[in-house]
């Protein structure tokens, strides 16, 4: 006796696609974060000032975490 499977053996499986736009997702994301103090760029509790991007290095600042406008405090050491 034979058995039928219901379904196809070579039909492929769907991937299931999840979108995760949770904070914990963005603080894994180092390049929206400033590279003195680590706070985020979309914190609302932050600094309100502008940011600067190291020229050497391109990564981002708050305008009060670096003495540079220009490179920031790391790589001028």
């Amino acid at each position: 006796m034979k058995i039928e499977d219901s379904e196809e053996s070579t039909e492929e499986e769907e991937e299931e696609i999840v979108f995760d736009d949770s904070e914990s997702c963005d603080s894994e994301n180092k390049e929206n974060d400033c590279a003195k103090c680590g706070r985020s760029y979309y914190d609302k509790k932050g600094p309100k000032v502008d940011w600067i991007r190291c020229v050497r290095c391109h990564n981002w600042n708050h305008e009060t975490c670096t003495t540079n406008p220009d490179i920031c405090d790391d790589c001028l050491n």
